[in-house]
């Protein structure tokens, strides 16, 4: 279900820290393209790397700030 004018898919986002001078990444999912469990494919979620190991979290619950790129399906060429 489209998000915000963004059609299902998923999207590379990055967040500033400021304090740690990192940039922190993470893969917007709108329409639960990679089967996160307890997503209900409305509401986005990002996917990212914390210290306790790769978590999903709701889109309004995060801090990330710039949407990087959409990441595209990957074609299939027939075999011949």
């Amino acid at each position: 279900m489209p998000y915000q004018g963004f059609p299902d898919g998923l999207y590379l986002v990055m967040q500033r820290s400021v304090g740690k001078g990192i940039d922190h990444y993470g893969i917007l999912d709108i329409g639960n393209r990679l089967g996160v469990r307890g997503a209900d494919g409305i509401n986005p979620v990002i996917v990212h790397q914390s210290p306790s190991g790769i978590t999903a979290d709701w889109l309004g619950q995060t801090p990330y700030e710039r949407l990087l790129a959409k990441k595209e399906p990957a074609s299939v060429s027939p075999k011949s």
